[in-house]
């Protein structure tokens, strides 16, 4: 029987689908944003490990494509407003916390994830959260669900962990701990059901 579930943050509660940002970045910035995030990318897992703060990481990617650093804030603001909560995620959190120990396991930065907590009022449904940029390892290293489970005192094969990267979900499982590789709300709560969980 599952007592704990551990979530993913980033594609499985929270998405980003703003069509007009493209537009938006740039017209405001001055480049447009698959040419940012292909200079920018190559930081990317430095600045989840919490080794640059994002306002760092923006400038840092701003001054290597010529661009003004003091467009940092804007490129910062224009991406957070692009942020959203997956349909049907809420819901399912508020249903599950009734009955289960949830816990959050998030791949970010410390800035964006004080934003996505605050932003969603996340923090009430997590019993502990764990990020990457605290800890300094990447997600699919098992030292770090190692000290999940036993910091939080769970037992593998009572634990469900959803996440949307298969190598995630594969670490997890090489532990003992249930998993479900996250497709969509739907998918997932098909899934829950045939656990018994919902």
């Amino acid at each position: 029987m599952i007592k704990t579930i551990i979530f993913d943050l980033n594609d499985v509660l929270i998405t980003r689908f703003d069509i007009n940002i493209k537009e938006k970045f740039e017209e405001e910035i001055g480049i447009d944003i698959s040419s940012f995030w292909k200079i920018a990318s190559k930081d990317f897992g430095n600045l989840n490990l919490g080794k640059f703060t994002l306002n760092e990481f923006y400038k840092k990617t701003l001054l290597e494509l010529g661009l003004n650093p003091s467009s940092t804030k804007k490129v910062r603001e224009i991406h957070e407003s692009e942020y959203s909560m997956i349909k049907g995620m809420e819901e399912l959190l508020k249903k599950l916390k009734k009955n289960y120990k949830l816990i959050l396991f998030a791949g970010d930065n410390k800035e964006g994830l004080k934003y996505k907590l605050d932003k969603f009022k996340l923090k009430q449904y997590f019993d502990k959260i764990y990020c990457t940029c605290f800890e300094g390892i990447f997600k699919d290293n098992p030292k770090f669900l190692k000290k999940i489970i036993k910091e939080s005192k769970l037992k593998p094969e009572k634990t469900l962990f959803i996440d949307d990267m298969s190598r995630h979900t594969k670490t997890a499982e090489k532990l003992g701990i249930k998993t479900i590789l996250f497709k969509n709300t739907e998918q997932l709560r098909e899934e829950l059901k045939k656990l018994d969980i919902i």
